[in-house]
């Protein structure tokens, strides 16, 4: 998750009956929306012209490249496929696939929850919440099912570097860049 948590007195004294000492309740008001500079992009189902499957390198480049901005055009990032891909009650020829790079600057969840929604973001913008879960570990198989792809991950090194500059436009008036608003509590 991106959230950073409160504490188990803080969660103690908002949720007495539920809390159990050693668990932590995954709940939006125990969690500070804390900016990061690692952003997890969730495609799920888009088409490409290469075969996810085959090469999951090359076809989340060409889905960056027709779905995401240009300040991500050349940049490097990490995809590995999501559990579902390959999976037969799956169409083929779809990318399903988590993406990761790393921001110059650190956002918080919510801010790019308001610039996805500004911007027509296609991932899923359900990663932009503080408490949302994300998935990266690969997929466990049960005895004597093989796993129908042979390279779930991968890296590519960007011809302009290892950090996306993007600049999320300051909406509140008061001149503060968007991500330096956040405040620790």
């Amino acid at each position: 998750i991106r959230g950073g948590y409160l504490g188990d007195k803080t969660a103690k004294a908002e949720y007495p009956e539920d809390f159990e000492s050693g668990k932590v309740l995954r709940r939006k008001s125990l969690f500070r929306d804390d900016p990061h500079h690692w952003l997890l992009i969730d495609v799920d189902g888009h088409k490409t012209d290469r075969d996810a499957l085959v090469d999951p390198v090359g076809a989340a480049l060409e889905w960056i490249e027709n779905n995401l901005p240009n300040e991500f055009h050349g940049i490097s990032f990490h995809c590995q496929l999501s559990s579902s891909a390959g999976h037969p009650t799956k169409p083929k020829g779809e990318l399903r696939a988590h993406i990761w790079v790393w921001l110059k600057t650190p956002y918080r969840s919510e801010q790019l929850r308001q610039w996805a929604n500004r911007t027509g973001f296609k991932g899923d913008v359900s990663l932009f919440n503080a408490i949302q879960l994300h998935y990266t570990a690969a997929p466990v198989f049960e005895e004597g099912v093989n796993d129908p792809v042979t390279r779930r991950s991968g890296f590519l090194a960007g011809e302009f570097g290892d950090m996306v500059n993007l600049v999320i436009s300051d909406d509140t008036g008061d001149g503060i860049p968007v991500s330096r608003q956040h405040k620790v509590h």
